[in-house]
């Protein structure tokens, strides 16, 4: 099931929901985040896929069938619309068929292409039993292979967060704090902004990272800056025992138009206690007219030690999965 779509203005950057709640973020992310960019949904129901705001739309097989029946057509689709594509956010569920079995061989495609490819896994809760849990981190093992860097959201840490909120305000708040932080990445490829940084940048800081650390705050009234940082770093998904270790840090600032470099001077130096001593530290600071006495901040570590490239990867040669 195939729809086409004239591309958008910002059709070098792409992103992928794969699986049900995969697309459930896309299309949060299609409402919420105010960007023009092309959104693609990969899924085996057609039920979901006629659901979905994603004006693309993959449907694999069909229910009932193995996934993989048409492998080949699914390459050559999913390749047809990454085609181009400098930047790729997957974002799947780790632990559904599709997501989980699907989910890497996009990263797999994506790379292929020379996109620098960025996954977002959400795991299951540990409530849906051992068998989900043990192929969500099966996958997720794949899946980091595949990517050129993982970002990871267990729904359990959200559970220990949000567990009194009515199951729809649960995951709608879920699938907003996913897509501010996928937002907080291409907001300062895209936005006019004093510090930003392009994606020769974000391929030297992400590329081969492996999992990634992440962290969100905001700030508002007196010292918001420290506020922010503060926040950034008690948030659920940034490890504390491993901040000592990250050797290169992507920071992304969103501020109105009261936003001082003086306050970014403060959230550097505050940073700088935090991380390893020799790190490398990028910012992208984005000026927004509806944001006011507010300063958002979303932290990227990469404990990794290595280069990272400023060049497409090569093609993989290991074989597909039917071709073994």
């Amino acid at each position: 099931m195939k729809f086409e779509v004239e591309k958008g203005e910002f059709g070098k950057i792409k992103v992928v929901g794969v699986g049900g709640a995969g697309i459930k973020v896309v299309d949060e992310f299609i409402r919420k985040s105010g960007l023009t960019l092309e959104t693609i949904a990969i899924d085996t129901s057609s039920k979901s896929l006629q659901n979905t705001l994603s004006p693309l739309k993959i449907q694999v097989g069909r229910e009932g069938e193995s996934i993989f029946y048409q492998s080949r057509d699914f390459k050559e689709e999913v390749s047809s619309y990454l085609e181009g594509s400098e930047l790729v956010f997957i974002i799947s569920g780790m632990g559904g068929i599709a997501g989980s079995l699907l989910s890497p061989y996009v990263a797999r495609f994506s790379k292929e292409l020379g996109a620098l490819t960025l996954a977002v896994a959400i795991l299951p809760f540990s409530f849906e039993g051992k068998s989900k849990r043990q192929r969500s981190l099966e996958s997720k093992e794949f899946l980091k292979k595949e990517a050129s860097a993982l970002l990871i959201f267990p729904n359990d840490l959200f559970f220990r967060i949000f567990s009194s909120l009515p199951c729809g305000e649960f995951f709608k708040k879920v699938n907003s704090i996913v897509t501010e932080v996928i937002s907080s990445l291409i907001e300062p490829l895209i936005q006019p902004s004093l510090l930003d940084f392009d994606l020769v940048t974000l391929r030297k800081v992400l590329e081969d990272a492996q999992e990634v650390k992440c962290g969100w705050g905001e700030g508002e009234g007196e010292d918001r800056a420290l506020r922010s940082v503060e926040k950034a770093l008690s948030s659920p998904l940034w490890e504390k025992r491993e901040e000592r270790k990250i050797r290169k840090l992507l920071v992304s600032i969103v501020g109105g138009e009261d936003l001082s470099m003086e306050e970014i001077s403060r959230i550097s130096d505050y940073l700088s206690f935090r991380i390893h001593p020799e790190a490398e530290v990028t910012f992208g600071t984005v000026f927004k007219k509806d944001v006011s006495e507010v300063i958002k901040i979303t932290l990227f570590g990469v404990t990794s030690v290595g280069e990272g490239s400023i060049y497409p990867l090569k093609s993989k040669t290991e074989p597909y999965l039917w071709e073994e």
